[in-house]
């Protein structure tokens, strides 16, 4: 049986992601990496202040401004408290999760008061712990 060496992939192949592909790649991730932070209950400058990096840069993740590196976001995922697959959907139900958390999230943004935040991310974490 003859074997056949793979091509090399033609970055202007239809096999190479688009940077259109890419950019909702980078815009995903930036609005997990929003939703999980409003999770917690930390706002850009509490996460910034964690990975040593100002407020402004993590607006600019979340919003796909700028592309996040492999390096930051495995920064981002120790300080979040979660798995860097969180960050590409991974799991049995990813997307409907994020849906559904991003919704409350933007949802408890809405509520002025900060103690009553934290009161909600606090509920949220016991209830979660019950299993």
């Amino acid at each position: 049986m003859k074997h056949t060496r793979p091509q090399a992939l033609n970055p202007a192949s239809e096999a190479s992601p688009t940077s259109v592909q890419l950019d909702a790649i980078s815009q995903g991730i930036g609005e997990r990496l929003q939703t999980l932070r409003k999770l917690k209950g930390w706002s850009r400058g509490d996460l910034g202040a964690a990975l040593g990096i100002s407020s402004q840069q993590i607006r600019k993740y979340e919003t796909a401004e700028n592309k996040i590196s492999a390096e930051k976001l495995g920064l981002c995922a120790t300080a979040l408290g979660v798995p860097v697959g969180s960050f590409y959907g991974e799991g049995a139900h990813a997307s409907a999760t994020s849906t559904t958390a991003l919704t409350i999230a933007k949802t408890v943004d809405t509520i002025p008061d900060y103690g009553v935040k934290k009161a909600l991310y606090e509920l949220a974490k016991a209830i979660n712990e019950l299993g």
